[in-house]
């Protein structure tokens, strides 16, 4: 008997000490970001986004979403692109709040296909994410 509780003890300190967040990052120190917009201009890439600026409540306790701040890079490949977007960007981009990405016509006349296989393969975005094509580009939208 005292075998099967000390077993079942230890079992559930395990269960206890394994579970956790594996990305516990404060959102108060990352760039949460909105919407994402993805288009060849001049032979670059261009990457815009919107990001969440987060002000704070009265009291304190909670931050509202009350604006955001437009964000925009180029690169010659995606990869610097988006490499040149998150060094201007002031903290780490966090994509799970992303609702929507808009991808322009130019960028659509090249092929899709990849950057859709790198939204499903990301765990950042999430899978009920709304994938647009715009007749126009994405920073004027």
């Amino acid at each position: 008997m005292i075998k099967k509780l000390s077993k079942l003890l230890i079992m559930y300190i395990f269960v206890l000490l394994l579970t956790s967040c594996w990305d516990s990052k404060d959102t108060n120190k990352q760039s949460i970001a909105i919407s994402v917009g993805v288009d060849y201009v001049n032979d670059n890439v261009e990457f815009s986004g919107e990001m969440a600026k987060l002000t704070p409540s009265t009291n304190n306790e909670n931050a509202e979403a009350s604006d955001v701040y437009k964000m925009l890079s180029y690169g010659k490949t995606f990869e610097q692109a988006r490499r040149n977007y998150e060094s201007v960007t002031p903290a780490p981009v966090f994509l799970g709040a992303t609702r929507i990405v808009i991808i322009g016509t130019n960028h659509a006349k090249r092929g899709i296909g990849p950057y859709l296989n790198r939204i499903d393969e990301m765990y950042d975005y999430r899978k009920t994410l709304l994938v647009v094509v715009g007749r126009e580009s994405p920073t004027e939208i």
